[in-house]
C-alpha cells in the first residue's frame, strides 16, 4: 500500500479484503470495518461489492446490522438505497417482525412512490400485520401496471386471491380467479402450486369463475 494505488490496485483490495472477513468469521471485525467504510462515505464502486457480499450473509441479524450501517452512507445513490432499503425490510419479514417491516415499507413508499418494489413490500407487510384490505390495495397497483407475461402479475393476482379467499368475503375472490384461469398459460412454473390452490380453495372455484 506504499504511494497512490491505482483503481484496479484499490479494488483488488476491498475484494480480498471481503473474502477474507468471510473466512475468519468473525461478525465484530466485519462490522468494525463496514462501519469504517460507511463512516468515511462509500462510492459507487465499492458498494457494487459491499451490497452483494452484506445480501448474501448467512446470518439475518448480522446482514441486517450492516446493512443499516450503509443505507445512511448510500443516500445519494438512490440506486443502492433502495436496495439496502428492501434488503433491511425483507429481513425484518424474516424476523417475523411485522409492525417493523410495515413501518419501513411504508416510509420506503413515501420516499420512492413510483416504486414497484416498495408497493410490493407495502403488501405483504401490511397483510403480515393483518390488514388485507391495505395489503390487496397496494397488490392492485402492482397488478394495474403489469400484465399476465410478467411474474409480478401473478404474485400479485394470486396475493389478491387469497386475501380475499381468507376475508369474510371470499366471493370476492371470484372476480380475481376469472382473470387468473383465462391467463392460466401464462403462470409461471414457480407459482404453479399457488395457483392450484387458490382454484382449489375459492368458493367460486370452478362453476362460476370458470365462465
Amino acid at each position: 500500500q506504499k504511494g497512490k494505488l491505482n483503481n484496479d490496485i484499490e479494488r483488488a483490495l476491498v475484494w480480498s479484503r471481503l473474502q477474507l472477513l468471510d473466512r475468519m468469521k468473525d461478525p465484530a471485525r466485519s462490522e468494525a470495518y463496514v462501519r469504517k467504510l460507511a463512516g468515511s462515505g462509500i462510492p459507487a464502486w465499492q458498494v457494487e461489492y459491499l451490497y452483494p457480499w452484506i445480501k448474501d450473509g448467512k446470518d439475518v441479524e448480522q446482514r441486517m446490522k450492516l446493512a443499516t450501517l450503509v443505507r445512511p452512507a448510500v443516500k445519494d445513490q438512490p440506486e443502492m438505497d433502495r436496495r439496502f432499503a428492501m434488503l433491511i425490510i425483507e429481513d425484518l419479514l424474516v424476523k417475523k417482525d411485522a409492525t417493523g417491516a410495515n413501518e419501513q415499507a411504508r416510509a420506503f413508499l413515501k420516499q420512492y412512490p413510483k416504486s414497484g418494489d416498495a408497493w410490493r413490500l407495502v403488501a405483504r407487510s401490511s397483510e403480515a400485520v393483518n390488514q388485507p384490505f391495505e395489503a390487496d390495495r397496494a397488490w392492485n397497483v402492482i397488478t394495474d401496471k403489469a400484465v399476465p407475461t410478467m411474474t409480478t402479475w401473478w404474485e400479485g393476482m394470486l396475493s389478491r386471491a387469497r386475501i380475499r379467499t381468507q376475508s369474510n368475503r371470499p366471493d370476492e375472490a371470484c372476480p380475481l380467479l376469472k382473470q387468473l384461469l383465462k391467463q392460466q398459460q401464462y403462470v409461471p412454473a414457480d407459482f404453479k402450486d399457488e395457483f392450484n390452490a387458490a382454484r382449489g380453495s375459492a368458493r367460486c372455484a370452478t362453476a362460476q369463475a370458470a365462465n
